[in-house]
C-alpha cells in the first residue's frame, strides 16, 4: 500500500513537471497510442483511476477513467488538420453502456465539426477540443479537476 501510494506521487511530481514543457504542437506529434497513453496519463495525474480498453475492438472508449461516483468513458482521437465527425460521438455513446460508464467524453488534439458538436450535446457526451485541452497543458492541478469536473455537470445537467 504505501508504495503504492509513493509511487502515485512520484509519477503527479513527475507529470507534473513534464506538462510545463510542452504544448500542444507536440501533442501534434504523437502517435494515436501515445496520445491515448498521455490522455491517461492526464486523468491519472487528475486522481482518477485509469485503465485502458483493448487497442481493436474496444467499442468506442480508449481509456476508463474512475472516481469517486464517476466512471468516465474517455475516446481519444488524434487528428490533425481535420475535424472530429459526428461518429466519434457514436462510438463514444455506444461505448457508454458496453462499459457501464455514467459519462463519456471525447478528447481530441483538434476540432470537433459541427454536427459532432450537436450530436454530442444531444447524446449527453463532453467534448474536450484542442482549444482545452491547450488550456489543461497550460493550467494547474486545480484548474484542470474544475475544467473536467465542469465538462461533467454541464454533460450531467444536459440529461435532466
Amino acid at each position: 500500500m504505501l508504495f503504492s501510494f509513493v509511487k502515485n506521487q512520484i509519477f503527479i511530481i513527475k507529470f507534473s513537471k513534464f506538462l510545463k514543457t510542452i504544448n500542444i504542437t507536440n501533442i501534434d506529434s504523437l502517435n494515436g497510442l501515445d496520445f491515448e497513453q498521455f490522455i491517461e496519463d492526464i486523468f491519472k495525474y487528475l486522481g482518477f483511476k485509469t485503465s485502458t480498453t483493448p487497442i481493436t475492438g474496444d467499442n468506442g472508449i480508449d481509456i476508463i477513467a474512475c472516481k469517486g461516483n464517476v466512471r468516465l468513458g474517455i475516446q481519444a482521437k488524434l487528428y490533425y488538420k481535420h475535424n472530429i465527425s459526428n461518429s466519434a460521438v457514436q462510438e463514444a455513446y455506444s461505448g457508454k453502456s458496453y462499459y457501464k460508464c455514467t459519462h463519456t467524453i471525447v478528447v481530441t488534439n483538434w476540432n470537433f465539426s459541427k454536427p459532432a458538436q450537436t450530436l454530442a450535446s444531444e447524446l449527453h457526451v463532453g467534448l474536450i477540443d484542442r482549444l482545452t485541452l491547450s488550456q489543461i497543458l497550460k493550467n494547474n492541478k486545480n484548474q484542470n479537476k474544475e475544467l473536467i469536473e465542469t465538462i461533467l455537470k454541464k454533460v450531467e445537467n444536459e440529461t435532466i
